[in-house]
C-alpha cells in the first residue's frame, strides 16, 4: 500500500527538474531588476497627459507597457504581497503550505524516499496528501476572488498609467527619420 504511487504524477515528477528552474530566475530576476528605471521616470508629471486619439492610446500603451515592464512588474508584486497580508486564511495557507515544503525537501535531501522504522515513504507520497488535503482548504481561502482583485487592480493601474504617459522626446522623434 505504501507503495502506490500514480504513474502520472511520477513521470511528472520524474522529469520536472528544480536545478533547472534555479538557474533560469536567477538570472532573469536580476535582469529585470537591472531594467527597472527609476522612480523619478515612472512619475514624470511632465510627460503626462490625456491621449488625443483612440489611436495615441494605442501607441501610448504599447510602448510604455514595453518601457515600463520591469516596473509594472514590481507593481504587480506590491498587490500581490498587499493581498497576502490583508488576507489571513491565505496568508496562512501559502505561509503553512511553504513551510511544509521545505521541510519535506529537508527531510528527503536528495533521495525519493523515506526509510521509516516500518515502511518506507516515498517523496510523491507526500505531496499526493498535501495536494489531497490543500484543496479545499485552498478554496476556504477565497483565491478566486484575490485572483480577480488582483488582476483587475493591477490591469487598470497599468492601462492608466500606459495611457496618460506620453514618450519622451528622444523616442518620440526616433521613428520620424
Amino acid at each position: 500500500m505504501s507503495n502506490f504511487v500514480p504513474t502520472q504524477f511520477t513521470s511528472f515528477t520524474d522529469n520536472f527538474d528544480f536545478d533547472k528552474l534555479k538557474t533560469g530566475t536567477s538570472s532573469t530576476f536580476m535582469s529585470n531588476i537591472k531594467s527597472m528605471k527609476k522612480v523619478d521616470d515612472f512619475f514624470d508629471f511632465s510627460r503626462m497627459s490625456i491621449p488625443k486619439s483612440i489611436f495615441d492610446f494605442q501607441q501610448r500603451v504599447t510602448y510604455n507597457h514595453s518601457y515600463f515592464a520591469s516596473n509594472y512588474t514590481a507593481l504587480a508584486f506590491l498587490f500581490f504581497l498587499y493581498c497576502i497580508f490583508t488576507n489571513i486564511p491565505f496568508f496562512l495557507f501559502v505561509f503553512v503550505e511553504l513551510v511544509i515544503v521545505y521541510f519535506v525537501q529537508k527531510a528527503y535531501g536528495n533521495s525519493d524516499e523515506l526509510s521509516l522504522r516500518f515502511f518506507r515513504l516515498h517523496r510523491n507520497v507526500w505531496y499526493s496528501i498535501l495536494l489531497t488535503i490543500n484543496i479545499p482548504v485552498f478554496f476556504f481561502c477565497s483565491p478566486l476572488s484575490t485572483v480577480f482583485w488582483l488582476s483587475l487592480i493591477t490591469a487598470v493601474l497599468v492601462l492608466f498609467h500606459a495611457a496618460i504617459m506620453d514618450k519622451p522626446v528622444d523616442a518620440a522623434y526616433s521613428n520620424a527619420v
